[in-house]
């Protein structure tokens, strides 16, 4: 029996961590890179770095917080997805309200994923963003793994 590999596993994926913590930014980055074997991890310490950043390694995944500094992570989302619709932005929070979601969803949001979150399960959140990259959808529900 052998194993399906999906177009993503073959081949480099940009990611873009957003946190303004550096502590975060490595468990992070570390849970990323022995996850998946061809990730370039690349961070960003606040929203207006992250837009700056995403126009040069055009993520394909971005994963930053509600609250970053300079930028908030909802208009860091909106601007990256205008300037590069096919990334897949997750927001990753220890903030979890209704409202929260709203906003993450208005501002194109693939998924709203709640701190504290086990590192199996932000790495499957990561995998279907990248798997899910080429129908990326704006706008719609913002729970879990929409």
């Amino acid at each position: 029996m052998s194993l399906q590999v999906t177009p993503w596993e073959e081949r480099n994926v940009n990611i873009l961590l957003v946190d303004d913590h550096e502590g975060v930014r490595s468990a992070l980055r570390s849970l990323l890179a022995a996850a998946l074997l061809h990730a370039v991890v690349t961070e960003s310490t606040n929203g207006e770095d992250a837009v700056d950043t995403a126009a040069t390694v055009l993520p394909e995944v971005v994963l930053t917080g509600l609250r970053p500094p300079c930028m908030d992570g909802l208009e860091a989302t909106r601007i990256i997805l205008d300037r590069h619709p096919s990334a897949r932005v997750l927001i990753l929070s220890g903030s979890d309200t209704t409202l929260h979601r709203q906003r993450g969803a208005a501002a194109g949001a693939a998924a709203f994923l709640t701190k504290p979150i086990l590192g199996r399960d932000l790495v499957v959140a990561v995998r279907h963003g990248l798997a899910d990259e080429a129908s990326a959808h704006r706008g719609g529900p913002v729970d879990g793994l929409a």
